[in-house]
This record gives structure tokens, sequence and C-alpha cells, in this order.
């Protein structure tokens, strides 16, 4: 007999980067559920990655900000339950002019 769990969570996972591809350290990210109203954030480490891996599926709203860049938001990013996560990218933050 084979058995399997259920996952209950899915993950999400990028890089935040300035328009040169370095790496973005220490920016902001909050990851809104537009159903829910339930918000979570996270601080990119030194390579500008970020991890969010307890979301519930669904669809998301994302906020990058940091010091001296614009802030940048992406709609309708979709979260389902992966029993592994996947990786992605959201676009650079630019710097604020």
């Amino acid at each position: 007999m084979t058995g399997y769990g259920q996952v209950l969570y899915g993950s999400l996972t990028g890089t935040v980067e300035d328009s040169s591809g370095a790496a973005v350290t220490g920016a902001k990210v909050v990851v809104l559920n537009v159903n829910t109203g339930v918000a979570q954030s996270a601080t990119t480490d030194a390579s500008g990655i970020y991890r969010f891996t307890t979301l519930l599926p669904g669809a998301y709203k994302i906020t990058i900000s940091a010091p001296n860049f614009a802030s940048q938001v992406t709609d309708n990013v979709a979260s389902q339950r992966k029993c592994h996560g996947d990786d992605g990218s959201i676009a650079t933050a630019n710097r604020s002019r």
C-alpha cells in the first residue's frame, strides 16, 4: 500500500534585482491574498531572494519596496498547492527618478 500526503500550502520564491541585474538586499516584499485580505511579508536576503512557503491557494498582489527604489506592484499572481515550490522572478525594482 502506498500513501500520499496532502499539501495544504503553495509557495512563492522570487528575486529582486536593480536595473543592472544586481541583487537588492533588504527589500520588503508583501504578498496580499486578494480574497481573504491576509498579508505576509518577507525581506530579501543577500542574494535578493525572498520566499513564502505557507500561502493558501488563491490570487495574490505582490508589493516590493526598498529605499531609493520605486515600489513595484504585481497583481493576480496565483498560488496553487504543490508538492514542491516553483522558483520564479518578480520584475526588477527600478530606481526612482
